[in-house]
């Protein structure tokens, strides 16, 4: 019987600002005979080279192809022409649709620390 380690990998929103996966599950799965020590490594190294580089608030609008974290979603996405944004304390802040900018503007304190 072939012993596979595959690994279930969720990102959370850690990912998106700070850049950690957690794992999740480990099941015994393995086609490429991969060890599980190797399985493990190749899981930090991954976590290590997708830090996110995207911030959450600008100090002037941010330029089309920013990358951008939406303070409502926490997803991450890249600044087009047509983001939309709202500006809180002095900071810009983007987001990853038109429906967010609503939300925030309702209640910006729910979504970023003063």
């Amino acid at each position: 019987m072939i012993n596979i380690l595959a690994m279930l990998i969720v990102t959370t929103g850690s990912l998106l600002s700070g850049g950690v996966f957690q794992v999740e599950h480990e099941l015994s799965l393995n086609p490429l005979g991969v060890s599980p020590e190797h399985s493990m490594a190749l899981v930090q190294l991954a976590s290590k080279t997708k830090k996110a580089t995207a911030q959450k608030a600008f100090d002037s609008p941010p330029k089309a192809g920013t990358k951008a974290i939406c303070p409502v979603m926490g997803t991450e996405f890249e600044v087009t022409k047509g983001t939309v944004g709202s500006k809180h304390k002095g900071k810009h802040y983007v987001f990853c649709w038109p429906g967010c900018k609503p939300k925030f503007d309702a209640n910006p304190g729910k979504y970023v620390k003063d």
